[in-house]
């Protein structure tokens, strides 16, 4: 009975070790971090926009949304019929954000290269669109 509480006790300690020493997966850490706004405030007349509408950014960058107005907003990939324009090239699956309530954010790490065409479903892509690159 000694020997197996000694063997269990030198399994768990190992376990330990193994587990505090691993490296992190870099997925977790994204490399930089790019803020979009949805703005209340846009050229052209607009009453919304995304500001920057075109970022160029590398592979692990985590974007941030954040909605500085009163109305509702959501990204969502262009696809389908509710674009005039595909969704892109890019390769990410998943960008998709729930409805973003006033002075909320939405988060996506970008990991596949190309481009990704997003809008705003409650506006609609002729009033609210932007671009990854």
């Amino acid at each position: 009975m000694r020997t197996t509480r000694l063997l269990e006790a030198a399994v768990a300690v190992s376990i330990v070790a193994a587990v505090a020493t691993a490296p992190m997966a870099s997925a977790i850490v994204p490399k930089q971090v790019v803020n979009i706004e949805a703005a209340p405030a846009c050229s052209a007349g607009k009453t919304f926009c995304f500001q920057p509408k075109k970022p160029a950014i590398g592979s692990g960058t985590k974007v941030v949304w954040k909605n500085r107005t009163s109305a509702l907003h959501t990204v969502t990939r262009c696809g389908g019929t509710n674009c005039p324009v595909s969704g892109g090239t890019g390769t990410d699956g998943g960008l998709a954000s729930p409805a973003i309530a006033s002075g909320s954010k939405y988060a996506f790490v970008f990991h596949g290269k190309g481009t990704y065409v997003y809008y705003c479903s409650f506006h609609g892509y002729a009033v609210m669109h932007g671009t990854i690159r």
